[in-house]
């Protein structure tokens, strides 16, 4: 299991249960496996729920109204 996520946030997710939504997709192959699908897709997860926490934060503090959230730089340094 990939140790930079939750725990919590992978083990909801089954990689033997996946939709995997490309046809063309191949176990095994550069495409990846199953797990690394549902790492991906936690890992998603995580980011998600991270952004919902800071904009719940925000708007508690009544700063998200004059508030710009930049992600690119999360998912540059996560996925290069």
């Amino acid at each position: 299991m990939n140790t930079t996520i939750p725990a919590e946030l992978f083990s909801n997710l089954n990689p033997d249960s996946l939709a995997i939504g490309r046809p063309n997709w191949v176990e095994g192959t550069r495409m990846g496996s199953r797990q690394d699908i549902a790492s991906y897709y936690a890992h998603i997860t995580a980011i998600d729920d991270q952004v919902g926490r800071l904009l719940r934060t925000l708007k508690e503090l009544n700063l998200d109204e004059n508030t710009i959230i930049d992600c690119r730089e999360i998912f540059y340094s996560i996925y290069t």
